[in-house]
């Protein structure tokens, strides 16, 4: 994109990744000035990150993102995981809720996956051994009322796109077609309980 070309897509040495770390740089800056950096360069101590970023000598830019990362964190404070925890911190924020940055969303999900795992634990423990048909009730209810309500809610994995009648509506609508549509498979879900549960 113009202005945010390093010089050696114009033919003067080869490209690699640190021309990306170029177009980072200079979309940091647009970002904190609205402006290009050979109209106006960020200050602060961003500008530090900006200028190493956006140097003209693909040489002196970040070698990777991963340091424009460490930079930004060194320079703001921001907290890192390190060390044992890291890679149980990357698991638990992959979990569709807990990935949140809002309080509330995490809290909501965690009572949420509470509840599915004491009520499966409902339908699995029952003594004596149901037949058959307690556990196909069991299971398509427990789809009705968690997993796939879940899905409709937060558009878990793009699923408002997938179905085609609703693919090229507004977000708006699209986020009150599939409230209503997991609203309803929660009480679908009720009338599928097994009697033996209640």
């Amino acid at each position: 994109t113009r202005g945010y070309a390093g010089a050696e897509q114009f033919g003067f040495t080869q490209s690699d990744q640190r021309t990306d770390i170029y177009a980072v740089g200079v979309l940091l800056n647009v970002m904190l000035t609205g402006k290009l950096p050979k109209d106006a360069l960020a200050g602060g101590r961003l500008g530090r990150v900006v200028r190493k970023c956006t140097e003209i000598e693909a040489e002196k830019r970040y070698r990777s993102v991963a340091d424009i990362r460490a930079s930004i964190s060194n320079l703001l404070d921001l907290p890192e995981v390190k060390g044992r925890y890291a890679g149980l911190d990357k698991v638990i924020r992959a979990i569709p809720g807990l990935r949140s940055d809002k309080w509330w969303v995490v809290v909501l999900s965690i009572i949420w996956y509470s509840v599915i795992i004491f009520v499966m634990g409902a339908f699995f423990i029952e003594e004596p051994a149901p037949d058959l048909k307690f556990w196909v009730l069991g299971i398509l209810s427990e789809l009705a009322l968690f997993i796939l309500p879940y899905f409709c809610f937060f558009n878990f994995l793009g699923v408002w796109d997938w179905i085609p009648f609703t693919r090229g509506a507004s977000r708006k609508n699209q986020r009150i077609i599939y409230t209503l549509i997991g609203i309803a498979l929660i009480a679908f879900g009720f009338y599928l309980v097994p009697i033996e549960v209640w």
